[in-house]
């Protein structure tokens, strides 16, 4: 599906994640799952689960991401189920962060994140297969 600007409902452009995300996992009801970040911006992300899960609207997310020298570590940051997608495989789905839960540390971090992805981000090659 295609986005135009009059489609699109996210604020800011989201890149693809990268090798730099370390032990990304959701809470849910008391346990962590391990999951896969797809992309991300300051605002939200994206990722993938291969355990199926019960209709969800709210969870937390942590990860870490080694930024030059630093390791960030991001732990239990509130979000918003803005979009989920089950398949045969497991589950797809769009997190919001909930700014109004978030401290201004956490948020510092998220776009520190954030600019590091765009900064490394190649258009040209997307999916880093000319490397």
């Amino acid at each position: 599906m295609n986005t135009t600007p009059e489609t699109e409902r996210r604020r800011s452009k989201r890149f693809l994640c990268n090798e730099n995300f370390v032990n990304c996992r959701i809470h849910h009801d008391g346990s962590l799952i391990d999951v896969a970040p797809i992309n991300f911006n300051a605002q939200g992300m994206a990722i993938f689960c291969n355990t199926h899960l019960a209709e969800l609207s709210i969870v937390s997310i942590s990860f870490a991401y080694q930024l030059d020298d630093n390791m960030l570590e991001l732990a239990e940051l509130a979000c918003n189920i803005v979009y989920s997608k089950d398949s045969e495989y497991g589950d797809q789905f769009g997190l919001s962060f909930d700014e109004s839960k978030l401290s201004e540390a956490q948020m510092t971090m998220l776009s520190a994140v954030a600019k590091h992805i765009e900064a490394h981000d190649d258009p040209e090659d997307r999916y880093g297969l000319n490397k």
